[in-house]
This record gives structure tokens, sequence and C-alpha cells, in this order.
């Protein structure tokens, strides 16, 4: 019984990983994307991945952003979905790398 819930738990999360790599190959092809794997080194804006992916060796994202005209378009990925995945990320519009301080319509 254990170890069926530990390699349940190993596919899990190892999916997870998977998940979130595909992911971040499909915001780095789309020119009007990005992402952040970290803030910079004076910055007090860190991420940190969930314990259970950071045991893999897995690196949080601080940001992720797309323009609101990739949002709002056919994508395969839904702010909502890339926040699943992210959990540790802010996922929202940008503009030019940079979030937009407006809200959505």
């Amino acid at each position: 019984m254990v170890v069926t819930v530990a390699c349940v738990w190993l596919g899990y999360n190892l999916n997870w990983i998977r998940q979130r790599h595909k992911a971040l190959d499909w915001l780095e092809a789309s020119p009007e994307s990005w992402y952040s794997p970290y803030a910079g080194p004076k910055s007090k804006l860190q991420a940190r991945a969930p314990w259970s992916l950071r045991m893999f060796g897995e690196r949080g994202i601080v940001g992720i952003g797309m323009d609101r005209q990739d949002f709002a378009g056919p994508s395969p990925y839904s702010p909502a979905t890339l926040k699943e995945l992210f959990p540790e990320a802010r996922v929202d519009y940008s503009r030019e790398g940079r979030f937009e301080d407006d809200q959505r319509p």
C-alpha cells in the first residue's frame, strides 16, 4: 500500500514538472509572452516552486505575462491554467515585459 501511494505521488509530481516545462516552452516560443525565473539579485521578490517539486530540483517562476490579445485569442493555456501549473507565480496581462496596472475588462 505504501509503495503504491509513493508511486502515485511520484508520478503526479513528475507529470506536473513535465507540464510546467511544456508551458514554459510554449511561452518561450511566443514573442508576445514572457516569464521570469527570478526578479533580479537585489529584488525582494523571489519565488519558490512548491516543496514537492523543489525536491526534484524544480525552480520557481516569479511572473508570467502575455499581451492582452494573446490571452483573448485561442491558446493552449489560459491564465487560470498557468496559475495552476505555477502557483508561486504572478500570472497576468503584460505589455513590453511589464505587468499592466489596469484590471481586466
